[in-house]
């Protein structure tokens, strides 16, 4: 996190995958962007390059005062990437 402020603070993720030698994928980068256009923008960029299996862009809310972390909210989805349990959103 960039700022130590108190209190909820929404983050935008590019979260970029790689493919394992077993099919499994694996988080290979994480990168926090400005805003979510950038985060979507980084993602596609990323998928696009060929160079990799996937990629996600999402946003969540930290709260650092309750020392507290919401669920993912996927901005773009691109490729193979991880499967989401509904039930937990």
């Amino acid at each position: 996190m960039k700022s130590k402020d108190s209190g909820p603070q929404t983050l935008y993720i590019c979260q970029i995958y790689r493919r394992e030698k077993k099919s499994r994928l694996q988080v290979e980068q994480t990168i926090e962007c400005r805003d979510a256009e950038h985060a979507n923008d980084r993602a596609q960029r990323a998928y696009d390059l060929g160079r990799h299996a996937g990629a996600d862009a999402y946003s969540i809310v930290v709260n650092t005062e309750m020392d507290d972390t919401g669920m993912p909210v996927f901005l773009a989805r691109f490729g193979d990437v991880p499967e989401v349990d509904e039930s937990q959103a």
